[in-house]
């Protein structure tokens, strides 16, 4: 149950804002879920837009905290490719896989 923040219809998404589902008591933080439009069952209309009151203000988003993440897993990934043996048995795959983990 959430209140609808933005439809896109390019991607055939809907944009939930939910209450925060962390511990934090700041009512300006909310958690966001984006769904595909094709995996809604039903909605339901409990209200409209209440007059006179403004929007809220986007909340802060750190882009350099999401280019630091999105640059961290490319790197993981590149590095989980050149891990990946060439002609070797699933097995020994496995096997490489666990004791890379441990290394």
């Amino acid at each position: 149950r959430g209140e609808v923040d933005a439809v896109d219809e390019v991607t055939s998404t809907v944009t939930l804002r939910l209450p925060c589902s962390t511990r934090s008591t700041d009512p300006t933080v909310f958690d966001y879920r984006i769904i595909k439009q094709r995996f809604i069952a039903s909605c339901e209309f409990v209200s409209g837009p209440i007059p006179g009151k403004p929007m809220p203000e986007p909340s802060y988003v750190n882009i350099d905290e999401l280019n630091r993440r999105q640059q961290r897993a490319v790197r993981t990934a590149h590095e989980n490719i050149q891990r990946i043996g060439i002609g070797v048995s699933k097995e020994a795959q496995e096997i490489f896989n666990a004791m890379a983990k441990t290394l």
